[in-house]
């Protein structure tokens, strides 16, 4: 069986599990890495156990394995949400996004991504030559946007930017790690709806940063 054939198979049986709503599994040549996510109260330890079977049975050993709980807003995870572009948290730091722009110039594309918070703007910008990249460059200007914000860089890396579906709807994903203590790796959605693809990345870039963010804000 194809690799593409048998990971299709796997990622069905992976999303057969109770409590999984959604699985991605990215290959780049031999390295393979696993994204699945849950439900809350989903019991990540059994969830990660049946999948270890899983992989085990197919004869798969993923370079990473990443369980992530898809939460509400007053939970500790991430949001999926439809909402205007801002900050989701009940904090007062919530910078709004005010500016998506991209567009092409020449043999390049350019991105544009300006966020505001209490009357002051910052804006991130950011090119590439790979237009198959457009997702991943406006993530990127988007947390240049908010380190610029806070006036701190180096706060976040990008690790990835995916679209998925998941219960029959599109969402976008975005994987950050956190550079400032406490290290973590992040995942920030949102759903896409409608026309929107870059700012659908744009929301689940900040819904990846939202709290490291908001807490350097009221700083």
């Amino acid at each position: 069986m194809e690799r593409t054939t048998e990971s299709r198979f796997l990622e069905a049986q992976i999303k057969s599990i109770e409590g999984v709503i959604g699985c991605v599994l990215l290959e780049q040549g031999d390295k393979i890495e696993l994204q699945v996510f849950t439900a809350p109260l989903s019991e990540p330890a059994r969830v990660r156990s049946e999948v270890r079977a899983l992989l085990d049975r197919h004869l798969m050993e993923p370079r990473r394995i990443h369980i992530f709980e898809l939460f509400g807003e007053d939970a500790e995870g991430p949001t999926i949400s439809s909402e205007p572009v801002v900050i989701s948290t009940k904090s007062s730091a919530r910078p709004v996004v005010t500016r998506i722009n991209l567009k092409p110039s020449g043999p390049v594309v350019e991105a544009q991504v300006s966020l505001a918070f209490r009357g002051v703007e910052s804006a991130g910008t950011g090119t590439t030559r790979d237009g198959t990249q457009s997702m991943r460059l406006v993530a990127a200007t988007t947390l240049e946007s908010a380190q610029t914000l806070v006036g701190t860089k180096g706060m976040f890396v990008l690790d990835g930017v995916s679209l998925v579906e998941t219960l029959g709807r599109q969402v976008v994903l975005v994987m950050v790690r956190s550079e400032t203590e406490p290290k973590l790796d992040l995942v920030g959605s949102a759903l896409l709806v409608g026309p929107t693809l870059y700012e659908s990345v744009v929301r689940a870039t900040l819904d990846a940063v939202n709290r490291q963010l908001a807490m350097a804000l009221e700083r």
